[in-house]
């Protein structure tokens, strides 16, 4: 189905990370979320200095002015958004955009749930993903550790590439390879086989891929912009298993703040012509690069 013409009236921005310093420390002890403890232990400051110096600048007061500038536009902003919420926003809205984490989990020996069965289901898939998994893993002991570790490696590439666009990896790591195998691609292909990680966190916790899937109605046509760490692992699945949504996603990490300014602009330009809303995404594109030359 073709993507229809939107303006901001028709879309949501749901965001999970917490815009409270108060929401932000409680975090920091909730065993069900990441993103603050994962932000504060890249800088090794205390929390109560991380906040003050570095995230109520970078990520808080960004976040609210563009909150208040979108809102002004017509669209609907769910500051603290919980999986219910985003359930309730795809029942509504042609456009739903997600301001938050993702994890990218590694595998340990616990998360094998039957080694056996991970082999089977890997020795009778035919998928691009599965045969590389079978030549990776063809002198692999049958056992959770061995599995774990091979698995790991198996990995390794993907997050070699995710941390040199991050630009926290060496530079000259030369060509990436023709396949990238993540976390959810592995939990995707064996199933039961392997525990399911937890990868998008909003206000409720760190969710599965399967608890955010079910909040998109499987008739859902509109536009899910994944406006997270490293979505592009969320967006092909997403595909498969709601073939009639269109998902945006990069695999360039952004700042939050060049995230929203981007939102932002592309709101603008729905309040002044209404357009597909992946066209409006494009033109802000075009105009950043033609603006950094």
């Amino acid at each position: 189905m073709a993507e229809a013409t939107v303006s901001p009236r028709e879309c949501a921005l749901a965001i999970g990370v917490p815009l409270t310093e108060r929401s932000f420390l409680d975090d920091l002890g909730r065993a069900n979320a990441d993103f603050a403890r994962h932000v504060l232990a890249e800088t090794g400051l205390s929390a109560s200095t991380f906040w003050a110096r570095l995230y109520e600048l970078r990520v808080v007061r960004p976040a609210r002015a563009v909150i208040e500038r979108v809102s002004r536009l017509g669209v609907t902003v769910v500051p603290s958004a919980t999986l219910a919420d985003l359930a309730l926003l795809f029942q509504r809205f042609r456009v739903v955009t997600l301001f938050t984490h993702c994890r990218s989990p590694g595998i340990v020996p616990e998360d094998i749930e039957d080694p056996a069965a991970c082999i089977r289901a890997l020795a009778t898939n035919e998928s691009l993903v599965a045969r590389h998994l079978r030549a990776r893993l063809a002198d692999t002991p049958p056992t959770r550790a061995a599995l774990a570790r091979a698995l790991e490696e198996a990995m390794l590439p993907a997050r070699a590439v995710y941390e040199a666009l991050a630009g926290t990896a060496a530079s000259g790591a030369g060509q990436p390879p023709a396949l990238l195998v993540d976390r959810l691609m592995i939990e995707l292909e064996c199933g039961s086989a392997i525990r399911p990680a937890s990868y998008i966190e909003l206000r409720d916790g760190v969710a599965t891929f399967r608890a955010f899937l079910a909040t998109i109605p499987p008739v859902f046509d509109g536009v899910v912009d994944l406006s997270t760490c490293n979505s592009a692992m969320l967006a092909e699945p997403l595909k498969r298993r709601r073939p009639s949504c269109l998902a945006i996603a990069n695999r360039h990490p952004a700042t939050p703040a060049f995230r929203l300014a981007r939102y932002a602009l592309v709101q603008r330009l729905l309040s002044m012509q209404p357009q597909r809303f992946t066209d409006a995404v494009m033109r802000v594109h075009q105009l950043v690069m033609e603006d950094g030359r």
